[in-house]
């Protein structure tokens, strides 16, 4: 059940990323440049935080940064 769970984790972060520089574009009229623009803080911070996630792994237990990960989603999806 958990493999089922990651996969249709993935398939809606990968859905959001294909699907919202269209977004952008086509239905809140921005430019190809403009929607760029507009995500590319959030692949820059998937890559520091990939960076980060694996140093820090190595050296904490990995369930402590599981529930630090969902305590921070949680806390940015109902912050605003």
């Amino acid at each position: 059940i958990g493999t089922v769970l990651v996969a249709v984790l993935l398939s809606t972060v990968y859905a959001t990323m294909a699907l919202l520089p269209l977004f952008l574009q086509q239905l809140q009229g921005h430019s190809v440049q403009g929607a760029g623009m507009l995500l590319a803080p959030r692949g820059l911070g998937m890559a520091l935080s990939s960076i980060i996630a694996g140093k820090v792994m190595n050296r904490t237990d990995p369930r402590y940064l599981a529930v630090l990960g969902m305590l921070t989603h949680f806390l940015l999806e109902h912050a605003a």
